[in-house]
């Protein structure tokens, strides 16, 4: 990985961190290998493990993000940096949202897509946010940050299974 791919990773990271802590959620970037498939994590008031998948571009000069889109996590957040801007613009939404919009799954041998298994799929986002298809039902900035509200309260699982209630004391 390039020093400029991985620290425009970091970064996306640490902002969508910094921006749910700036706003209440509990949540802690994961550490480690046995966090594969996502970056971030948050409690939610159900006690569930929340898994956040942060995916960052140079947007709009770039628009593909790639990766293993269709499970490991429960929320993608993509990172749209305008470099030549100081802000970022956000795209949230959940792995159902997404999985009607992914490209089909790559099988070609000689890509960096095929040799990792044929795992990886793409998610275009065109300059007003539309996807491949044309459709712009993706939540980009305030109100992405109401749906990943509304999302984060209605996830009931993680990655250990689904929630079990436990009788309060008393």
């Amino acid at each position: 990985m390039s020093i400029e791919k991985s620290s425009s990773c970091a970064s996306g990271e640490y902002l969508v961190l910094g921006e749910m802590l700036r706003r209440g959620y509990e949540c802690y970037l994961a550490n480690g290998p046995t966090q594969n498939g996502w970056d971030i994590v948050i409690l939610n008031e159900h006690g569930a493990n929340i898994r956040i998948q942060v995916k960052t571009i140079d947007w709009p000069e770039k628009n593909a993000i790639n990766g293993k889109l269709d499970d490991g996590f429960d929320i993608l957040i993509a990172v749209l940096l305008q470099r030549k801007k100081p802000q970022a613009k956000y795209v949230i939404a959940s792995l159902n949202e997404i999985k009607p919009h992914l490209s089909a799954v790559s099988t070609d041998e000689s890509t960096a897509r095929g040799q990792r298994g044929g795992k990886e799929r793409t998610l275009n986002l065109g300059k007003n946010f539309e996807t491949q298809d044309g459709k712009k039902d993706l939540k980009v900035d305030e109100a992405g940050w109401s749906h990943l509200k509304a999302l984060i309260h209605n996830l009931t699982t993680h990655s250990t299974g689904p929630v079990k209630n436990t009788p309060q004391p008393g």
